[in-house]
Formats: structure tokens, sequence, C-alpha cells
């Protein structure tokens, strides 16, 4: 008799055990449905990380079109320093053939006056495209392009202005003419130096940054 009644306890214990989990199943079941619908994002249930949606493809365009366009001016600054080196070149091959008598100081002058507008305007789009990079995507070493080129646009106008620019061959043979040339040609050149590393080391970060990384 009193095996089965310690038996029948047994029993009724795990019913109870039993009713207890399902209840507290039932209530965990509530209290996600009514975290589901709430509309306050505190009681809101995390959701997997399967679930998370990644950006859209028009979020991501900004950014790769940003870069695309650094890359160009990048380029497009690179190949407009490498034309400015060839016109300092040409000046100096010149001059150089002016010395040794295989130029007549007409041919010289002719020369010098017709190469010049083309070194501004070369120079003048180079200070343009500095400003439009700058504004793409600002950078301390932009700044510094610009501030140099600026100089060098500025040095040119002035020559421009004042007339310093045509080459009398009147005077060629002149001491000062050729100190004053030896000045602009040697300077020139090493502006045109100086910009070319600047701008290859731009192109190179242009072309190794990542889209989304800082600059």
């Amino acid at each position: 008799c009193c095996c089965f009644k310690g038996f029948i306890s047994h029993r009724r214990g795990r019913e109870r055990d039993r009713q207890r989990q399902r209840a507290r199943a039932r209530a965990r079941e509530r209290e996600l449905a009514s975290c589901l619908l709430c509309p306050s994002s505190s009681c809101r249930v995390p959701l997997p990380s399967s679930s998370v949606v990644p950006p859209e493809k028009s979020q991501l365009k900004p950014t790769h079109r940003t870069m695309s366009f650094d890359m160009l001016l990048a380029l497009l600054l690179f190949l407009g320093n490498v034309a400015l080196l060839g016109v300092l070149t040409y000046k100096i091959l010149k001059y150089g053939e002016l010395e040794e008598d295989h130029l007549n100081p007409t041919d010289f002058a002719k020369g010098m006056n017709t190469i010049f507008p083309y070194e501004i305007s070369l120079q003048g789009v180079l200070l343009g495209l500095c400003v439009v990079t700058l504004f793409v995507s600002p950078m301390g070493l932009k700044y510094f392009l610009v501030l140099l080129n600026s100089l060098y646009f500025a040095f040119l106008f002035h020559l421009l202005q004042s007339d310093k620019w045509k080459v009398d061959a009147a005077v060629v043979w002149g001491q000062e003419f050729r100190k004053k040339s030896q000045r602009i040609y040697l300077g020139g050149l090493a502006f045109c130096g100086v910009c070319f590393f600047l701008y290859l080391y731009n192109l190179v970060r242009a072309l190794t940054t990542r889209p989304g990384s800082k600059i």
C-alpha cells in the first residue's frame, strides 16, 4: 500500500513538472509575440545575423563613383605635368642650340614666343584640376599642390601681363637675357620635377585606396 501511494505521488510530481515547463514555454512564446508586435525599439528582439539586409547597390554607387573620378583626375594631373615637363625641356634644348650656335636668334625668339601660350594654358588647366580634385577628396597633399601650382601660375601670369614673356631677337645675346633665361628655365624645371613625384604619389594613392576607407 505504501509503495503504491509513493508511486502515485511520484507520477503526480512528474506531471506537475511537465505542466510548469509547458506554462513557461507558452509564456515565453507570448512574450516573443508581443515584442515582435511592439513598435518600440527597446522591446524588439534582435534578428539573427543571416537576416541582416546588405546595403543596396544604389548606396555604394556614390563611393565608387567618387573614387573613379579621383583616379581620373590623378591620371590627368600626372599626364599634364609630363606634358609641361616636355614643354620646359623643349625650351632648354632650344636655348642649348642657341648657345652652341646651331640656332639663329630669330628662330629662337620665334620658337619661345610660340611655346609660351601653350605653357601658361597648360599650367592653368593643371591648377583647375588641382582645385577640382581638392573638392572631390580633400587631403593635405592636394592643398600643397594647389598652393604650388597657384604660385607658378601667378608667375607666368605676371610675365604675360608685363609682356616680359616675349623674346626679342635683338637682345638674345645679351648677358642679362642669358642669366634671366637660365633662372626661369631651371626654376620651371625644378618646379615640374617636384610636382612629378607629388603627382606620381597622388596617382598611386588614388589607385590603391579602397572605397570607403579614409584618405
